[in-house]
């Protein structure tokens, strides 16, 4: 049931396979920590999920000030990344533009 997947999903309207690919590793997800007895991602036994071993990782993004030189880094989970691969001729072309330092400026601080 499509539906069980997404409640904006409907059979005869485009979305497209990564749309989809979203809706079900989330839903995936949802049943493994219910089955758990978990809440939500933010409990800590949520990244020993099936789901998650398979499909997930943490991402960490680090950001230096130009000035003060002062560091400030996150790390939030995921189960999927969206990579850029309208330029690159493989996927470890595509991941290393997606890792790539970039410097941020007045309008993308």
């Amino acid at each position: 049931n499509l539906r069980r997947i997404s409640k904006t999903m409907r059979v005869g309207y485009q979305h497209d396979a990564h749309e989809f690919l979203r809706y079900l590793t989330d839903s995936l997800q949802l049943d493994c920590l219910r089955a758990a007895g978990l809440e939500n991602d933010a409990d800590v036994g949520a990244k020993s999920t099936f789901v998650h071993g398979v499909f997930g990782g943490s991402l960490e993004s680090q950001v230096q000030c130009q000035h003060c030189k002062a560091v400030s880094r996150t790390r939030d989970p995921f189960l999927d990344l969206s990579l850029d691969i309208s330029t690159a001729q493989t996927v470890d072309d595509a991941l290393k533009h997606f890792a790539a330092k970039e410097i941020l400026d007045v309008d993308n601080q």
